[in-house]
């Protein structure tokens, strides 16, 4: 296989745009719209895109985007096209393409060899559960690169394939369902469902007035959000809701839809009208519509373990990173030595001192 690079989206040919576009109506983490808007409003000026794309005949087998950080360091480094906003990073390919394992270990290779050399790679929010994680891992191993694993972060999720509303809420708690059936009163808060261009803009200062209220940080790239909205709302994936009070937006909520996918992506409420608990009421009021309408087969709430998420979707997967470094560089090797193999050296060193006490002076 042969593998070229291409330094921005708008370099890449019809045929491997249409790439993206094909993985993107199964997750929309890999779409298109999702990394022209990351690139374009969530990476910072001096950072520099490489899109690795290994290639059959010309025709791309598999993509894999990646980038320089986002602040000046002494090792020439490659990151994942990601930060936390990414809630999943895989290789971009069709689905059920059977090259895909060949196509990264082309990749991998390729960056191996790219001269001046790479120190380190890392990826992050990569699926454990998935075999695109391993082929990743063999694929920077058969190059030569030590790799090392790591934790990034948890996932909640829930298998919801053929089931509806109705049943979900029959099987939650009976605090969940009074707060449900406070909701449907008729002097609860109003529920509007934005999933077309032609409301995001109402949506977007909607959304933006509550986040303004509620307990989170201000975002590092501000725009990165509006965007996201509207370019998800052409692309169709956008499910944005918002709870209203006496015409007062109270609370909001950006859920993305990517084929069978979606992924609850950022939430947020207002303190001051926490009594009307509006950050639960709205929940109820997407899953309603994402299980009746949307008919999706898995929902998930992006990144991390915050306690409240396992109340909703009971079930947990890890997002996998991976540091690799380069040993044919001296500040790789160097690095390398340290993470790579100066764990188990120390973990050795400790258990030889366990079985012969008496020497541990002369040891550590």
């Amino acid at each position: 296989m042969d593998v070229r690079i291409f330094d921005h989206l708008d370099a890449l040919p019809q045929s491997h745009r249409t790439l993206f576009e094909n993985a993107g109506r199964d997750d929309f983490f890999s779409s298109l719209t999702w990394y022209q808007t990351f690139i374009d409003h969530a990476t910072a000026p001096d950072q520099a895109l490489r899109i690795y794309v290994a290639e059959t005949d010309g025709q791309p087998t598999v993509a894999l985007p990646l980038r320089t950080p986002d602040e000046q360091r002494p090792l020439r480094e490659l990151d994942s096209c990601s930060n936390a906003f990414t809630t999943r990073f895989a290789p971009v390919a069709d689905a059920g393409a059977t090259d895909i394992a060949a196509g990264l270990t082309a990749i991998g290779h390729a960056i191996a060899a790219e001269r001046p050399r790479w120190d380190y790679l890392r990826i992050g929010a990569l699926p454990a559960d998935e075999a695109v994680y391993d082929d990743l891992l063999q694929a920077f191993r058969s190059a030569g690169l030590w790799t090392q694993p790591f934790r990034h972060f948890g996932n909640w999720y829930e298998d919801v394939r053929g089931l509806s509303f109705e049943t979900y809420v029959r099987d939650v708690s009976k605090s969940l369902r009074q707060i449900w059936n406070r909701a449907c009163r008729d002097d609860a808060p109003t529920f509007h469902l934005i999933t077309e261009p032609a409301g995001v803009e109402w949506g977007i200062s909607a959304y933006e007035t509550v986040y303004a209220s509620s307990w989170k940080e201000p975002e590092r790239f501000p725009q990165f959000m509006p965007e996201l909205m509207r370019n998800a709302a052409a692309a169709g994936a956008l499910r944005l809701g918002v709870l209203t009070y006496r015409d007062q937006p109270v609370a909001a909520q950006l859920w993305l839809v990517g084929g069978a996918r979606c992924t609850i992506f950022k939430v947020a409420h207002d303190e001051a009208h926490k009594r009307l608990s509006p950050g639960t009421a709205l929940t109820f009021h997407m899953l309603r519509h994402v299980l009746d309408n949307d008919g999706v087969a898995e929902i998930d709430f992006g990144c991390g373990d915050d306690p409240y998420k396992r109340r909703w979707l009971p079930q947990r997967r890890l997002r996998m990173g991976v540091a690799a470094f380069n040993p044919r560089s001296i500040r790789g090797a160097t690095m390398g030595a340290a993470h790579v193999w100066g764990s188990p050296l120390k973990q050795w060193l400790r258990q030889l001192n366990r079985a012969n006490p008496e020497q541990k002076n002369s040891i550590l």
